[in-house]
């Protein structure tokens, strides 16, 4: 029995589906391949052969599908309402192979793989948008952050997605003192030069994510609050997880160890509310010069030095 690939049963699902719709699926969608030209309307039988050719040929609120694996130019600039999805596919950008958005509106990525060279300043570069989707997205090997987010109005969703071997922060969010919303699952920030995450002025939530390996913090909060549950700051060269400038965290359920660093560094004016969660082999368990309000069911040991800062506070259970 002949194998069908990931990839073309999702071309073929979606084709099928706009056929179905009588068309209007199929006026909304636009398809880049390896087998395309630029010269093409970017359609289903006529497919382009740049992301950014197909972006620019998609009409706002569509959808670009990459129909196959490689490289697709080498960067992409999007300017409207837009879903680009390399499902089961490896698409790529060459060269800096960054990726720009500067809309208003709401921008979906799924599936691609960024590869600066070491050359490109940033992998996803956020100066305007309502709302940015990151899903299952590789980001790596940028002279400075993986995905910088340069927009205090812009909510950012990232999902299933790898920042890894960047030479600044894998992700750096400039949330310049608006409601700005931050929310990442089951992502892995690895290896990059400054901190794995480092959100500023922002509500944000961590769930389910690895941040290892990195040259500065793990995770870093700078004013607005943070909630981190079931994740893991490994290894990282300074603190595990720093929260600072009268900033609130909440720390549920995760692990900090082997940190070059504070496990949980809790600067002056700041407040971390932690339970259940484990701190161990880093340079210090906790550093509390602000407030920690604690269950009391952590586990704080093996650490080179004992916690400094001001007692933890005692949390009683309901």
């Amino acid at each position: 029995m002949r194998t069908v690939s990931p990839a073309l049963r999702l071309y073929a699902a979606l084709l099928a589906a706009a056929l179905i719709s009588g068309g209007a699926q199929a006026a909304a969608m636009r398809v880049v391949s390896t087998a395309g030209n630029d010269a093409n309307p970017c359609t289903v039988k006529k497919p382009c052969r740049t992301l950014q050719r197909g972006a620019d040929a998609t009409p706002a609120g569509g959808t670009l599908v990459v129909r196959d694996s490689g490289s697709f130019g080498n960067s992409l600039t999007i300017a409207k309402s837009i879903t680009i999805a390399a499902d089961g596919v490896a698409a790529s950008l060459g060269g800096p192979g960054t990726v720009t958005i500067n809309t208003n509106t709401v921008v979906t990525l799924r599936g691609l793989l960024l590869n600066g060279g070491n050359k490109g300043a940033t992998g996803i570069h956020i100066t305007n948008a309502s709302a940015v989707h990151i899903e299952r997205c590789t980001i790596e090997r940028y002279a400075g952050a993986g995905i910088f987010h340069d927009q205090g109005n812009t909510d950012l969703f990232i999902t299933d997605t790898v920042s890894r071997d960047n030479g600044g922060d894998g992700l750096f969010v400039n949330g310049s003192g608006t409601a700005v919303t931050v929310a990442i699952d089951n992502s892995r920030f690895e290896n990059n030069g400054d901190d794995g995450i480092d959100i500023d002025t922002a509500e944000s939530a961590v769930t389910r994510t690895l941040v290892a390996r990195n040259g500065d913090k793990g995770i870093e909060q700078d004013s607005g609050s943070m909630d981190i549950a079931w994740s893991t700051a490994a290894h990282n060269a300074d603190a595990g997880i720093l929260v600072q400038d009268i900033g609130r965290m909440t720390l549920e359920s995760s692990v900090s160890r082997g940190n070059g660093g504070d496990g949980l560094h809790v600067a002056f004016l700041s407040i971390a509310v932690i339970s259940n969660n484990v701190m161990t082999r880093n340079a210090r368990g906790i550093t509390a010069f602000g407030d920690v309000n604690t269950r009391g069911n952590n586990t704080v040991t093996q650490n080179n030095a004992a916690n400094q800062g001001n007692p933890l506070d005692p949390l009683a259970g309901i």
